[in-house]
């Protein structure tokens, strides 16, 4: 949590002069379908528009954004107008993948990996160009190294239910997953390192807890709505596990 607030500190010193608003037009499918319905029809708490609405009203002074959201799973008349509008940046429209998003009249993929690219353009003008953008994510993606995420649970806790399914297919297919049940002694051993470490406060402690490098997610909103962009932002993030502290 500490590299977050660290992070977003960056992202708002050279922001919060600007006193233009910040539109943004954000282009997606929600809910994705990904879970296939295993979590629950509609998937009311593991929307991407949550989660991209927590993101950029972090990012940026809650007054100085202005997030219009266009779902083409609620209406796809808007995907010609889209098409056409990534078309007019000489890119393919089947190429750019979704959530993304038009900022200032320029295009941007609204899934976190281009909120760097994004902050420059917003302090500078400086705009790379969807292409280049897209290359420079696809080298990165290329050569990553695969993540490592642990996660608390109970056999006894419905919410732990629920992102045990969403896990599945939320993280990248190379990620390594590690789970730990509090109810056994290596959960618990490994509960406590990480209140200890993470200098978790007890009053926030809860499960379903997501531990992923230096970040913490206690809680199933918690998890649905930051997960994700962490992943995207820090993709090879490694966490400590049970055998590296004994």
């Amino acid at each position: 949590m500490k590299k977050l607030l660290a992070v977003l500190m960056l992202l708002l010193i050279p922001l919060a002069a600007c006193a233009e608003r910040i539109d943004m037009e954000v282009y997606l499918i929600d809910p994705c379908g990904g879970c296939g319905g295993t979590v629950g029809r509609g998937c009311k708490s593991c929307t991407i528009q949550d989660e991209i609405a927590n993101r950029y009203r972090l990012m940026f002074p809650e007054d100085e954004v202005q997030i219009q959201f266009n779902n083409l799973r609620m209406d796809k008349a808007l995907e010609p107008e889209m098409r056409a509008r990534i078309s007019g940046f000489g890119a393919d429209p089947d190429k750019v993948p979704m959530p993304l998003m038009f900022v200032r009249e320029k295009l941007f993929l609204a899934d976190g990996s281009m909120d760097e690219a994004l902050a420059q353009f917003l302090e500078t003008g400086e705009y790379p160009g969807i292409e280049a953008m897209l290359q420079d994510k696809a080298e990165y993606e290329a050569s990553r190294v695969p993540g490592r995420v642990v996660y608390l649970y109970s056999s006894y806790c419905e919410d732990c239910r629920e992102i045990s399914k969403w896990l599945t297919y939320s993280l990248p297919a190379d990620y390594e997953l590690v789970k730990y049940d509090i109810y056994t002694e290596a959960g618990q051993t490994m509960e406590k390192y990480l209140l200890e470490t993470l200098e978790i406060p007890e009053e926030e402690y809860c499960i379903p807890l997501i531990v992923y490098g230096d970040f913490w997610f206690a809680g199933k909103s918690s998890i649905y709505l930051s997960l994700k962009s962490r992943i995207q932002e820090y993709p090879d993030e490694q966490s400590v596990i049970l055998e590296e502290i004994q």
